[in-house]
């Protein structure tokens, strides 16, 4: 892992991106990667991990001035090791958990948790690095683009650790999945999931594939609503969720 952390400092060091935030160690993965066999999957870290609304560090993730250094490259080991465990004790320090704990009520039944005692879910990224704008706000060519030069880490962390089960929260999570493994996944609609507005409807999709990868396969489940903010996600459709999450994730492990 300690390679693979330095390949990815060099690859942000030396990157032309003006998109991306450079100051800050990129985050390859939140929480436990070896002690996790959930892992849920987001779109990339938010620079609400770094500094809040008036640029002040919460001091979860070290930058080139915490480190008292100039550039990512030539970093000794040592400060891998501090940038290792920042990534491996982030639920255990001050974590972002407005957002985390959303998903985490996804799967609580006693036996997966982000926390301690169990530590046994980790948080992936599409790309491990934070943009300056939102990903939202990016065109599909600059997405694109960053996919290309950073989503073979992603594919890395789950081919190369013990996870057996990824969940993709929203659908440009599903959409890039798609893109950085090469595989479509099965879509299905779920009328429970649906969100009425005054205008529409916005139908529930579930998804749901096996991937195989090297020596192992993984269940792959996802949904189209972004827990954190998509409007009109109740308490009933995340009920819905949970349920069909759990049924799945217990009869595949």
């Amino acid at each position: 892992m300690y390679d693979k952390i330095r390949e990815l400092l060099d690859t942000v060091e030396s990157s032309a991106s003006d998109l991306i935030i450079k100051d800050y160690a990129p985050i390859l993965y939140f929480g436990d990667i070896m002690n996790s066999r959930i892992a849920t999957v987001g779109l990339n870290p938010s620079d609400k991990e770094y500094y809040d609304s008036l640029g002040q560090s919460y001091n979860r993730f070290f930058n080139k001035e915490s480190l008292q250094i100039n550039s990512w490259m030539n970093i000794s080991n040592e400060k891998i090791d501090q940038i290792k465990n920042s990534f491996d004790f982030y639920f255990n320090h001050r974590p972002y958990k407005n957002w985390f704990n959303r998903l985490e009520d996804l799967l609580v039944d006693g036996q997966f948790s982000y926390y301690f005692p169990y530590n046994n879910i980790v948080h992936l990224d599409i790309i491990p690095v934070a943009t300056k704008d939102k990903w939202g706000r990016l065109s599909l060519s600059e997405q694109d683009f960053l996919i290309d030069q950073f989503g073979n880490y992603l594919e890395y962390l789950i081919t190369e650790s013990y996870i057996e089960v990824c969940i993709l929260n929203g659908q440009g999570v599903v959409d890039n999945f798609q893109k950085v493994f090469g595989q479509l996944i099965d879509k299905k609609y779920v009328e429970q999931w649906n969100i009425k507005t005054k205008n529409k409807i916005v139908k529930g999709k579930s998804y749901r594939t096996i991937l195989k990868t090297k020596d192992k396969k993984i269940l792959v489940l996802g949904f189209n609503h972004n827990i954190q903010s998509s409007f009109g996600v109740s308490k009933e459709i995340i009920a819905s969720i949970r349920s069909w999450l759990q049924k799945e994730i217990n009869e595949f492990l």
